[in-house]
């Protein structure tokens, strides 16, 4: 139950800030990279919490689909995250002070996000693939 909540919290998270413009303001940029990196701790802390699980025991379906659903939400905080950075690339090198170009900063965000995005891979084709899931009524 209580998974599901930080599930539901963190979809609607993601929901109510891929549907605003990306900020203007320095108060607006942090506010935003600050709300991302909430919903990103959240899904990876789910994620974590059901690798560990699985390596105790057998994953359930739902569980799996779980693990799936949270590997995608990580994908598309870090999307988001990486967007936001883009669109604001100077009030971004106030966090990143030793990235000098935006290219050097998506290296950055690719190199720190490669296990993540590997997993995305994996699950590529199969019912499990990040956006085309129609199991999330099971959830």
């Amino acid at each position: 139950m209580n998974m599901k909540v930080h599930l539901i919290k963190s979809l609607l998270v993601l929901s109510f800030v891929s549907f605003q413009a990306y900020p203007n303001s320095k108060l607006e940029f942090f506010n935003e990279f600050r709300v991302l990196s909430n919903a990103r701790q959240d899904a990876i802390n789910r994620f974590d919490a059901l690798g560990i699980l699985s390596e105790e025991r057998q994953l359930t379906f739902k569980e799996e689909l779980e693990l799936t659903n949270s590997i995608c939400d990580i994908a598309n905080v870090n999307d988001q995250i990486k967007k936001i950075f883009n669109d604001n690339f100077e009030q971004s090198q106030e966090l990143l002070k030793e990235i000098t170009t935006r290219e050097q900063m998506n290296q950055e965000f690719d190199k720190e996000n490669q296990s993540y995005l590997d997993v995305v891979k994996q699950v590529k084709g199969t019912p499990y693939e990040c956006d085309k899931q129609n199991y999330k009524k099971l959830l």
